[in-house]
């Protein structure tokens, strides 16, 4: 991995053909930060997503109204509540994974934080010489959510959210997204946590360590190879 320098960014497209010129293949592995999650569970992805549209105006004014003041009382802020760009950066890393953009890394992992819980996501059928693709998401020291929120959180990661949420997306003309995607490895997890990333030429392992009120030290939940 390397970072370059680059020029001050004059324009969002500005900023657009760096990811993409530099996001490329041709590496062992590509590591993605972004402070908020790529992925999230996909039934709240579609729930933003749904809501995005509303708000914008897809079921009229009145209703778009309702929308808005939904989505800052929620804080649905995430890459699924902007689709453009989420469908812009799913398309990229698709072609990447795919070689369309030089040789496919092992694997492209996009790591976040900042929605107070860890998960990893992984998305699906890329085919058989594609590079693996995952979301790590770890908020390290999180204001700890209530039990209301945790279990909408578990809720959004239900078949039943998914496909209720999915179909109020549809109803608002929001497209498919181009990569399907599911949590692995367990989870969520609502603890003060520190994940790892190690790479080792072609192998990459995740591994999560959260805080116990029992005992001193860290407990490992996850450790998977990627």
């Amino acid at each position: 991995m390397q970072l370059e320098d680059c020029a001050p960014f004059t324009s969002d497209e500005d900023e657009w053909r760096w990811v993409e010129g530099t996001a490329v293949g041709g590496h062992d592995h590509l590591l993605l930060g972004t402070s908020l999650p790529w992925l999230l569970e996909p039934g709240m992805h579609e729930l933003e997503a749904w809501n995005e549209a509303v708000a914008e105006g897809a079921w009229g004014r009145r209703i778009g109204r309702l929308g808005e003041k939904l989505r800052q009382a929620l804080d649905l802020e995430h890459w699924a509540a902007f689709d453009a760009s989420f469908r812009r950066l799913a398309e990229h890393v698709r072609d990447v994974a795919e070689g369309r953009h030089g040789d496919a890394p092992e694997t492209i992992v996009a790591l976040s934080g900042d929605v107070h819980h860890a998960y990893l996501m992984e998305v699906e059928s890329l085919g058989e010489r594609s590079s693996r693709v995952y979301q790590a998401t770890c908020s390290p020291f999180r204001n700890p959510l209530g039990k209301r929120e945790r279990r909408a959180v578990r809720l959004a990661g239900s078949r039943a959210s998914w496909l209720l949420n999915g179909a109020l997306a549809r109803a608002a003309q929001v497209p498919r997204a181009p990569i399907r995607w599911k949590r692995v490895g367990g989870g969520p997890w609502f603890d003060n946590q520190v994940v790892t990333l190690r790479f080792t030429g072609r192998r990459a392992t995740m591994r999560l360590e959260r805080t116990s009120p029992d005992k001193p030290g860290l407990e490992c939940v996850l450790e998977r190879e990627l």
